[in-house]
Parts: structure tokens; C-alpha cells; sequence
């Protein structure tokens, strides 16, 4: 839904997975996507545009560490290593984990 409308193009899913990412360069602020996300994960942040000569919000949310190697940051920090992410398709994975 947060894609819908998006002026640039900015907000996008790559093929075969379920990640929404936002690509920083072409966010123009307009806010579409932060009003349509139905859970409410994409936020606002200030930016300084150099192009315009002003700060505008542009739209920012968890991108799940894409192309970091070690994965997630915050399931590697997790103190307590109960943040974990799994595969839901790996049914082997699921059952052990919530064992």
C-alpha cells in the first residue's frame, strides 16, 4: 500500500522478497508513503537537501540491514539474543526456534 502513489518511485520491493526499501536519493518528502503504511513504519526524518537550499522529511523506516553481511544490527546486538530472524519457509527453522 505504501508503495501506491509514490510521486518518484522512490519506495520500492525488491523481486522476490518482502522487503520495502527507500531509496534516499529520489524521496522527494511528500509523505504519501508515511500517511498510506498501514502499520505505521515509515517515519519522517529532517534532511538538509542541498539541491533545494532547505530541510525537508524524507521517509525512513527498518530496512533490515540490507547488504550487511552479519545480517540485522539489532538481532546481532540483542543482549539476550531473543531477536532473531528466520525464514517462515523453512518450516525446520520455525519449529526449532519457537520450541
Amino acid at each position: 500500500v505504501c508503495m501506491i502513489g509514490c510521486p518518484t518511485g522512490a519506495i520500492s520491493r525488491p523481486l522476490g522478497t518482502l522487503q520495502v526499501l527507500i531509496n534516499q536519493d529520489t524521496c522527494i518528502g511528500c509523505h504519501r508513503c508515511v500517511n498510506g503504511c498501514p502499520w505505521h513504519n515509515i517515519v519522517p526524518v529532517p534532511y538538509y537537501s542541498p539541491s533545494l537550499g532547505r530541510e525537508i522529511e524524507l521517509a525512513t523506516k527498518c530496512d533490515l540491514c540490507v547488504g550487511r553481511d552479519e545480517g540485522p544490527a539489532c538481532v546481532q546486538m540483542c543482549p539476550h539474543g531473543s531477536a532473531k530472524r528466520i525464514s517462515f519457509k523453512d518450516l525446520e527453522q520455525v519449529t526449532s526456534t519457537l520450541r
